[in-house]
């Protein structure tokens, strides 16, 4: 209660609390990263899409992409919406489909801007659906939607961008009455914004980590601590590849003008 003053535990048999659990903000994150890459000999290319892959005699991966084509040791599809149509182009049908995907955002909630600037940890709620984070002096409140629609199944198009979906609230009420009600300072709040976005998830909601073909790996992690772990297990794996010498580098990852 200290820590969150705004969760009602009254019909909670238990719960837990990870000190060294976190979030982080994905832009800023995804720089920083970017940054970090760049400096140890990186080179990174936007807006430059993938239009094709194949695998070489000698092992190597040939991305035909907009501008260039690339020559790698290693592919790891990261492509979220895209990751399907990724997949098929090495001829695998990955069993992921974009879903719908609830969350609002609160104005101020004074029991939070009482805190005096230390960050509440989020919390989730599974029997409840929902989880819940901090934003600015709001919170986020996303849901676990019992009643899941799908979105564009067979991937999104290679144009998708930000554009939100219409919100269709009467599929989530029940998940929302539950959430207000564990969290009920915010009945008492206002809702600066409701979004309503595409999200990757496999059919049994897990995460999927696997290499399938000859050093062509896909990733797909859509809650925290798979993905903490997935990183672990590719950082893992990437440093296995560097100290053998294996990991892609200037010399071994090529651009060929097109």
């Amino acid at each position: 209660m200290k820590a969150c003053p705004i969760v009602d535990v009254s019909n909670v048999v238990g719960g837990l609390y990870d000190p060294s659990e976190g979030r982080c903000d994905p832009h800023g994150t995804t720089h920083a990263y970017v940054g970090a890459a760049k400096k140890r000999g990186a080179e990174v290319m936007l807006h430059n899409r993938v239009l094709g892959m194949k695998l070489l005699p000698s092992g190597e991966w040939e991305l035909q992409t907009e501008k260039c084509k690339i020559i790698a040791e290693h592919v790891v599809n990261a492509g979220g919406l895209w990751a399907r149509k990724v997949g098929e182009m090495v001829g695998l049908n990955l069993p992921v489909t974009p879903m719908q995907h609830h969350y609002l955002i609160t104005e101020d909630v004074p029991e939070i801007t009482a805190l005096g600037g230390v960050n509440m940890p989020s919390v989730t709620d599974l029997e409840g659906f929902t989880y819940l984070q901090q934003e600015r002096g709001g919170v986020l409140l996303g849901i676990y939607e019992q009643n899941p629609k799908h979105w564009n199944i067979n991937g999104a198009p290679w144009d998708y961008g930000q554009e939100l979906i219409p919100e269709e609230l009467d599929r989530i009420t029940d998940e929302l009455s539950i959430g207000l009600a564990r969290f009920p300072a915010l009945e008492r709040v206002g809702i600066r914004k409701w979004v309503n976005g595409a999200f990757t998830f496999t059919p049994g909601t897990h995460s999927l980590t696997h290499s399938f073909i000859h050093s062509f790996t896909h990733s797909l992690i859509h809650r925290w601590q798979p993905y903490s772990r997935s990183c672990t297990w590719l950082k893992e794996l990437l440093g296995c590849l560097w100290r053998y010498g294996w990991l892609l580098s200037r010399r071994r990852c090529r651009t060929i003008p097109r």
